[in-house]
């Protein structure tokens, strides 16, 4: 079975736009397993429980668990330890005007961390800064000084560190994996199949904070014959 590591940036994008469906089509055809470490699901589900404008969407996943969509797995002193490892390295990145900038939260750690000790090749996520310190490192640097508006220094021995942690790890966005289930059909668990209906799906994922931009769906679309 392949497994899918599953961050909250994801997991909320596709909730919020009632394509839980999908995933559940998709682990059916693919032999997917779709799983997420226990801050996820309290990030996701357990405080926004709490709070009546996300009430519904936490429901939605913690439903999702019920039923077997998602697997949560349990925080293991292993998982613990690698995820320590792991914010130590993050925690000394890079800076901006010499003042050090978080850019992994606990609940990003622990997914990553996930990966590491289930060995999963797959990692879903829709934030920006995540993904490209895996994807494309040389580029966050650009990325940073546009959002900080000021100088990023990066500490290289960090980044050596961070980068031998995912060798050969694919990342993948939500929008990936709606294009996924519009191919194998786990789609039409959700919505009929038709161009206006993916591509409304595509731009749904992007306004709820998918990292993708309008250019790359409507280029992706030009390649869907049906």
């Amino acid at each position: 079975m392949k497994k899918i590591v599953v961050d909250s940036s994801s997991l909320i994008t596709l909730s919020s736009n009632c394509l839980l469906k999908t995933m559940k089509g998709l682990k059916e055809k693919e032999n997917i397993s779709f799983i997420i470490p226990e801050s996820v699901y309290k990030e996701s589900v357990e405080t926004p429980l709490k709070i009546k404008r996300f009430e519904f969407n936490a429901i939605k996943i913690r439903n999702a668990v019920r039923k077997g969509i998602l697997e949560v797995v349990k925080t293991t002193p292993e998982i613990k330890k690698t995820m320590n490892e792991l914010s130590s390295v993050t925690a000394n990145l890079c800076s901006a005007d010499g003042r050090l900038l978080t850019l992994i939260n606990k609940g990003e750690a622990e997914t990553l961390a996930l990966m590491k000790e289930t060995g999963a090749r797959i990692l879903l996520i829709d934030e920006r800064t995540t993904r490209m310190l895996i994807e494309e490192p040389q580029n966050v640097m650009n990325f940073l000084e546009k959002r900080h508006q000021c100088s990023i220094t990066f500490h290289k021995g960090q980044l050596d560190s961070f980068k031998n942690f995912f060798n050969e790890i694919q990342v993948i966005r939500s929008v990936e994996l709606i294009a996924l289930a519009y191919d194998d059909g786990s789609f039409e668990m959700e919505m009929e199949k038709s161009k206006e209906a993916l591509e409304a799906a595509l731009f749904a994922a992007k306004y709820s904070g998918c990292s993708v931009s309008a250019n790359e769906i409507m280029e992706y679309m030009k390649t869907v014959k049906t």
